[in-house]
């Protein structure tokens, strides 16, 4: 629970490359993902976000809580 919403978490998942595009040129212009595999590499893959399904919609605040519901 993030304030008044309940998001379920799902598995984790890769990111993908457009993150290391220029988006004007589509060239490829900084070595994110290599820099994040230096931390964040689960033995071949490399993820870095999971899936989530809103469970109960609400407000975020800064400063809510976080609960972890089971």
């Amino acid at each position: 629970r993030f304030g008044e919403v309940v998001l379920r978490i799902g598995d984790r998942m890769n990111r993908c490359v457009l993150t290391t595009l220029d988006p004007d040129t589509g060239e490829q212009n900084a070595p994110v993902l290599d820099a994040l595999a230096e931390y964040r590499k689960v033995g071949t893959e490399l993820l870095l976000g999971v899936y989530g399904d809103v469970d109960q919609p609400g407000t975020i605040a800064v400063g809510d809580d976080v609960v972890v519901l089971r």
